[in-house]
């Protein structure tokens, strides 16, 4: 019940989550391209790109995403299984490009690489997400690229000229250093540090709708580069 009730378009507006933010930048007129797009990738939830390029180094969630039906619906689609140094595009080749929860998984400087041609593949926006500071995280589900290899901060946005920057999650003081398999998402009670955890769950999304405006004090951040500023 309370997954259904977080994951509901009402919730997750409050909260100004992933879905949210990616609904309010991306629209249904734009070329996507989707780095490390996983098998639900959150911008299908409420948006129908004109175009969408997913690229994700694991087979395992390309052949999940292929069978997804947000993906299936779509008119011009393209689910991509490589590895992000292979990557070339186009200058403004897309609208927009997204790495929702991927640079942590990338030696610093590779992350810094990735979002410089990321601003120079999109023509209008860069949108990503990632944990405040470095979380701890090892390879599960038999997919290597799980583990968590970089921290990044509000300031690392800022010197990479991201104009837009929020905060995720609630505050990061209620929630463990360390994620696992069952943290995927902020409705499960797994990352909260105190007991007991469904209580403080509650508390840690409630506040999240304050903790938005401080993203140096939250969980996770959300940043966004616009090309035409």
């Amino acid at each position: 019940m309370i997954r259904k009730i977080y994951f509901s378009r009402f919730v997750q507006k409050l909260l100004k989550t992933d879905r949210a933010n990616i609904s309010k930048i991306v629209n249904d007129d734009w070329s996507v391209l989707d780095i490390g797009c996983g098998p639900n990738p959150p911008l299908l939830e409420y948006v129908r790109p004109a175009s969408y390029v997913g690229v994700d180094a694991y087979q395992g969630s390309i052949n999940r995403l292929l069978a997804n039906q947000n993906f299936d619906s779509l008119k011009d689609k393209k689910a991509i299984c490589t590895t992000i140094e292979t990557l070339n595009f186009e200058s403004n080749q897309f609208d927009a490009v997204l790495l929702v929860d991927l640079i942590e998984h990338l030696p610093k400087q590779m992350g810094v690489e990735v979002l410089e041609n990321s601003k120079r593949w999109s023509s209008k926006a860069v949108y990503v997400s990632t944990p405040n500071g470095f979380l701890q995280q090892k390879p599960y589900d038999s997919n290597s690229y799980q583990e968590h290899l970089s921290g990044w901060t509000k300031e690392d946005f800022e010197a990479l000229g991201f104009q837009w920057i929020r905060g995720g999650g609630g505050p990061k003081f209620l929630r463990l250093g360390e994620m696992s398999p069952e943290q995927w998402n902020h409705a499960d009670a797994g990352s909260i540090r105190f007991k007991p955890k469904k209580f403080w769950s509650i508390v840690a999304n409630l506040l999240q709708c304050f903790s938005f405006w401080l993203p140096t004090y939250s969980y996770q951040l959300y940043a966004v580069y616009w090309k035409d500023e």
